[in-house]
């Protein structure tokens, strides 16, 4: 598995290799062409430092979607009632994205590492500035304090967008409005086209991932 991991990130790689020259030869109204301009200081980024940049923006942007949207399923198919309520309200799919995204841990590390700018008091503890912290933010969406009633699923929850499953503050996902618009898109089109959708094996028989990423590796599923 490992030495098709490396096969498959050489490809990924080489093709965007390819695909960054190609726009620096002929540029045009995209991401990539407008890497390749100079900064507001008159600086260039070079080849591997746009390399750089794509490389996680591509793999973030879709290993991380495809997951939480089987996990979202798997909730959805665990609470039938909410499905049915998102048939009959299709208007509340973007609370939906934002509960499913409280509920459901995408990451199995889930953690956020930060240092402290500042001395910062925190449930009677004293952090110093420079301390290294580890915030889980997978267990801060189940707070009870921030969130009532905090395993449940609700797809009305009025305070779900309070999650932080894509961080806070100058650390919050860049790709956090385009995931929701993804997540929101495919779950709206499944509602609309497979309103009958349900598993087609018992949820307790499917197989985990057990890296980074949390999500099944197969979601069989029937209409």
């Amino acid at each position: 598995m490992r030495s098709a991991s490396r096969k498959a990130w050489r490809r990924i790689t080489d093709y965007l290799r390819q695909l960054v020259r190609a726009k620096r030869d002929r540029p045009g109204d995209d991401l990539i062409s407008t890497l390749w301009e100079p900064g507001t200081d008159g600086s260039l980024l070079g080849e591997e430092e746009i390399l750089a940049n794509l490389l996680p923006l591509l793999v973030a942007g879709h290993d991380t979607t495809h997951n939480q949207l089987s996990n979202s399923l798997v909730a959805l198919f665990r609470e039938p009632a909410q499905w049915k309520l998102l048939l009959r309200r299709p208007d509340l799919v973007p609370n939906a994205v934002d509960e499913l995204l409280r509920h459901q841990m995408l990451s199995r590390i889930g953690m956020l590492m930060r240092v402290t700018t500042a001395e910062v008091h925190v449930a009677g503890v004293t952090l110093p500035a420079g301390a290294a912290v580890n915030a889980l933010n997978c267990v801060a969406n189940r707070d009870p304090a921030a969130f009532p009633d905090t395993d449940r699923l609700d797809v009305t929850r009025p305070d779900a967008a309070r999650h932080l499953a894509f961080g806070a503050g100058p650390h919050y996902c860049p790709g956090a409005q385009l995931a929701c618009m993804e997540l929101g898109i495919a779950l709206s089109a499944l509602l609309r086209r497979f309103p009958g959708l349900r598993p087609a094996v018992p949820l307790t028989e499917l197989r985990w991932k057990d890296g980074i990423m949390r999500g099944p590796w197969e979601l069989p599923v029937t209409w």
